[in-house]
Order: C-alpha cells, then structure tokens, then sequence
C-alpha cells in the first residue's frame, strides 16, 4: 500500500514531493476525505452485509444514497441553481446514476467478495492512473515522466499486494 500511495501523491505533487507541504485544503478536498473513509469502512465491512441478492443490496445502497442526498438536492434547487429539463441534463443524469454509480458499486462489490477487502483496497489507488490517462485523452494534458514513474510504482504496489 505504501509502494502503491507513494505513486498516487508522486502524481499529485507532479513530481515534486515537497509540494505536498504546500497544498491548500479547502471544504471539497474535506469532503473528499470524509467519503474515501466512510468507503473505507464500508468496503472492510462489506464482508457482514446481510445475505441477500446483490441486486436487492444494491438497490437498499441506492435508497438509502437518494434518502441521503434528498435535501442537499432541494437546498441547491432552491438557493443555488435549478435544473433545466434538457437532454444534456437527462443525459448526464443517466450516466451518472448508472455508470459511476450503480456498475461501478456492483463491478467494486463483486471484486471484494472475490479477493477480499484488503486486496481490493490497493487497487482503489488505480484511479490516478485512470485520471491521468483519460486527462491526457480527452483533455490533452501532458503526460510527463513523473506520471511513468507514478504509474510504475502504483502498479508495483498493486501487484505486491494482490502477491
């Protein structure tokens, strides 16, 4: 895991790790990391969930994701923005709702039931490498060799761990 972060924050910093000690912090970047710890705990108790189809699972983590995030929707339709009725809007619900959200908790569960929690969690920092590459693809960033380097020791660290 070590191996494998040390990669992450090598991208993070682009090359230089010194830049870390310098990075501002704001309430999204807290946000970020309360979600990654209550995923954290989630996935290492995934193990416990009751035994019922993935597919009922599913939807109860889906219920209780739209429950929880009722009234922050409201709040930002009433104070912030509303939400035009367009196709780009359908469309980016759509995408949303099923790709990022549903296959990927369904994709994320199976994977844990087969390898394990801990196992599984390595390949959590695979991420940056996606962000990276797709940022590189549909963005035209600049793919650097910090990037190499990182990309090397993530997927050292990823393969040390599924050892």
């Amino acid at each position: 895991m070590v191996v494998s972060l040390s990669g992450v924050l090598l991208i993070v910093a682009k090359g230089q790790l010194g830049a870390l000690l310098g990075l501002d912090v704001n309430i999204g970047d807290l946000i970020i990391v309360f979600n990654m710890t209550l995923f954290g705990i989630y996935s290492a108790t995934l193990r416990r969930r009751p035994k019922i189809h993935w597919l009922s699972f599913t939807f109860l983590l889906a219920l209780i994701s739209v429950v929880a995030t009722l009234p922050f929707f409201v709040w930002e339709h009433v104070a912030v923005a509303q939400l035009k009725p367009t196709l780009m809007t359908f469309s980016a619900l759509a995408y949303a709702s099923l790709l990022p959200s549903l296959a990927a908790i369904v994709c994320w569960n199976r994977g844990v039931d087969l390898v394990g929690s801990n196992r599984a969690a390595a390949t959590m920092h695979l991420v940056a490498i996606y962000g990276s590459v797709l940022s590189w693809f549909f963005l035209g960033e600049q793919l650097a060799g910090f990037h190499l380097l990182g990309f090397i020791l993530i997927l050292t660290g990823v393969w040390m761990t599924a050892r």
